[in-house]
């Protein structure tokens, strides 16, 4: 849920896109983990745990972005 209202208050495209692939990513892995033993794996959690830890980092990341690159203005 955490990372939906992150999603919907990004401004940046790329980081929205980052984000829906986060909540995309941890939602078949919980959907997968009910019929095996994917949160068993170290990899698996690691790799859930850096993917959560980016989600919280992508608000400072577009706070932090440039704006004449949102608005297209990579020409002078």
């Amino acid at each position: 849920m955490r990372g939906c209202i992150i999603v919907r208050h990004l401004q940046d495209r790329y980081l929205q896109l980052v984000a829906i692939y986060i909540v995309a990513v941890t939602f078949m892995e919980v959907i997968v983990a009910f019929a095996d033993y994917q949160l068993f794996f170290y990899r698996n959690v690691i790799y859930l745990g850096l993917l959560a830890g980016i989600l919280l980092k992508l608000a400072v990341l577009d706070k932090n972005s440039d704006p004449s690159r949102e608005k297209g203005a990579d020409c002078p």
